[in-house]
């Protein structure tokens, strides 16, 4: 860092004013003398006020370095992080902004993370995964990764920004908004829009508080649902109709609404003995639970821990806590169909990543064999256990074998293997059942023969539960406990929690989190090998 006197030094610069502002190993630090490696200007050419053509604009540097401090604690809103530029010395200091002088204003922050949500015109990759991974370079071009590395995946939840609602408030909500929508596009007020379409809940405050039943009485609940319902199609029916006399930007958005809101009754609801609709006793695969997210949906952390938003897969080097790749989805999506992504950013940013740490859920046959096919790591996880139903036989107790085309059940009879649509399988005859005097532990009280299913990857999957009896991998699996450390850096500085709407502000955001840890390591790092200058001294 090169030493400064007082005649580079302004009166209203905030290492003026407090000379130990810029603390070694500290953000600020790292953001005001690697500015020039940190933004390289390839990647914001096409931003306003680089070239000579278009308005001016805050230089990205600057709007970045916000954007990054705004998640240097556990992270807040964008009016918070306006107001905190504007009086915090060190902020101020690393985006090289003078005291009391003028600050970027929240609308520029949204233009320029709708700038950084775009894609780069030379390779059409998303500008902050761009950026992401020329940091995590530099990172391992300084050194932070140890030639011991241990490479980990993981997962964590991440609650949505929209408010996630029963089905009651998904129709009424729903409905309400869509009115509001269609106001708006008609120029006339939502008072107009809720007479001409028969429904004054549309001006309540809340759709429960407006209907006063019963909540109690399940007929009530069910007639109102279905009143509800049929509102609902009645109105979707109508916009449809008559879209085509609202201007045509305000098309899409009410027709997306529209489906939506279809999505809720289809998903929802079902037709009960009295042709009326009911909410189904019955979970949908793909359930909408809010309407302001519509990205969003519903999973399990844990058995008793149930939440509504979107979740966070991470790969990183444990030891060190470097983040390599990561990526946001619906809180449905499984673990391991989004771990070959993760693996494969990774080897493109480490050439010598090998082998990958997983829990359970990254324990399937295919991940396995695709990560070495497609990319060389393998991918060492505890296979996916067989659930074994209550003294009664499951799919390992029968001799199995794939290459001869022959199972034999525990009672000793012997049979072929049949071949599906889909599947492979065995199945026992009725008669041989029957006799059989272990058909108790076998067969449930409905069943009239047994039927045994090959999963695809059956020989592959044999070979990683015999591996993974030997116990010098399970001793070298023990390392995978570390990998809290990357889970619990993003959950630190705001990763819980989503601060806008949708899936892709949720990945910006955990895009945004990950950078500010990585740079947080690479300071430390850097501050090691720099002496610091004492700038009072100076």
């Amino acid at each position: 860092m090169p030493t400064k006197n007082l005649s580079q030094t302004s009166f209203f610069t905030p290492e003026f004013a407090d000379p130990r502002v810029l603390a070694p190993a500290s953000l600020p630090w790292l953001f005001r003398t690697q500015a020039a490696k940190l933004y390289p200007d390839w990647l914001f050419s096409d931003w306003h006020g680089h070239g000579r053509r278009g308005r001016d604009a805050w230089p990205a540097s600057v709007l970045m370095t916000t954007l990054l401090l705004r998640f240097s604690e556990e992270g807040m809103s964008r009016k918070a992080m306006v107001r905190r530029l504007g009086t915090d010395l060190a902020w101020r200091a690393a985006t090289g902004l003078e005291i009391g002088g003028k600050a970027p204003s929240e609308s520029s922050f949204r233009r320029f993370e709708r700038y950084l949500l775009g894609r780069d015109l030379e390779s059409g990759v998303p500008r902050y995964q761009l950026l992401h991974e020329h940091h995590v370079r530099m990172c391992v071009d300084a050194g932070i990764v140890s030639p011991e590395a241990v490479w980990a995946m993981d997962s964590t939840p991440m609650w949505c920004y929209g408010a996630a609602r029963g089905t009651v408030r998904l129709l009424g909500d729903g409905l309400r908004g869509l009115g509001k929508q269609w106001a708006r596009a008609k120029g006339q007020t939502l008072a107009a829009v809720a007479t001409a379409w028969k429904l004054p809940f549309l001006l309540a405050k809340s759709t429960k508080g407006h209907f006063r039943i019963n909540w109690r009485d399940a007929d009530a609940r069910a007639g109102l649902i279905d009143s509800l319902a049929a509102d609902v199609l009645r109105v979707i029916e109508q916009v449809r109709a008559e879209v085509e006399s609202v201007r045509y930007n305000k098309r899409k958005g009410l027709l997306r609404r529209c489906r939506q809101l279809a999505k809720v009754i289809a998903d929802d609801l079902e037709v009960d003995d009295s042709a009326r609709l009911r909410v189904a006793q019955k979970v949908a695969r793909d359930r909408t639970v809010s309407i302001t997210d519509p990205m969003a949906r519903h999973s399990r952390k844990t058995r008793s821990q149930p939440f509504r938003g979107f979740k966070v897969h991470l790969l990183g080097e444990v030891v060190s806590g470097l983040i390599t790749s990561l990526s946001v989805t619906p809180a449905n999506k499984g673990d391991g169909t989004v771990a070959l992504r993760l693996i494969g950013r990774a080897k493109q940013l480490h050439a010598d990543l090998s082998q990958v740490l997983g829990d359970t859920a990254y324990g399937g046959a295919e991940l396995h064999l695709l990560g070495r096919r497609q990319h060389g790591v393998d991918v060492l996880a505890p296979p996916l256990p067989v659930t074994r139903p209550k003294d009664r036989f499951n799919s390992t107790d029968f001799d199995i074998d794939v290459a001869a085309g022959t199972a034999k059940c525990p009672g000793g009879v012997e049979v072929a293997m049949r071949q599906g649509k889909t599947r492979r399988y065995f199945s026992w005859s009725k008669a041989s059942c029957d006799t059989c005097p272990l058909r108790g532990k076998c067969l449930t009280a409905r069943a009239t023969c047994k039927t045994v299913a090959i999963n695809p990857r059956h020989e592959e999957l044999i070979v990683l539960r015999e591996r993974w009896e030997r116990e010098e991998i399970r001793e070298q699996y023990r390392t995978r406990s570390q990998c809290e450390r990357l889970v619990n850096q993003v959950v630190r500085h705001g990763g819980r929690q989503a601060r806008a709407w949708g899936l892709q502000q949720a990945t910006l955001q955990a895009s945004v989190i990950v950078m500010r840890c990585n740079l947080g390591r690479l300071a430390r790092h850097l501050a090691k090998e720099e002496e610091p200058v004492d700038l009072a001294a100076a």
